[in-house]
């Protein structure tokens, strides 16, 4: 389903695609929980995206607060995925669900007949 993407695509948008999904669960928890508890999973999820939070830090308009940076970041990987890598590296994505990450999860849905 993936095989006309290379591998280096492969690689960086599992990456991406990771950090974009855990920086979106990571606004959706906050907006329900303080954003200083002791969550086990929002802990993990801090963790997680603490790098790509302090680089888009950087980037971001001033105007935005604290609580939408994770957003912000989700937006940002998110043209990344799905304008500047395939421009980079010589692939197509048509839709959302043909990005790499999201075909393979896709993939495995068929594959069980969920789908």
């Amino acid at each position: 389903m993936v095989s006309h993407v290379p591998a280096l695509g492969i690689l960086l948008d599992l990456l991406f695609g990771i950090l974009m999904w855990a920086s979106c669960a990571q606004f959706m928890l906050t907006i329900f929980v303080n954003e200083d508890s002791k969550i086990m999973l929002l802990s993990i999820i801090r963790k997680t995206t603490a790098g790509g939070l302090f680089i888009v830090r950087y980037i971001a308009p001033s105007l935005l607060v604290n609580k939408v940076m994770p957003l912000y970041l989700a937006f940002v990987l998110f043209i990344l995925r799905f304008y500047a890598l395939p421009a980079i590296l010589g692939y197509d994505v048509v839709s959302f669900s043909a990005m790499p990450l999201e075909a393979l999860i896709k993939g495995v849905f068929v594959d069980f007949g969920l789908i």
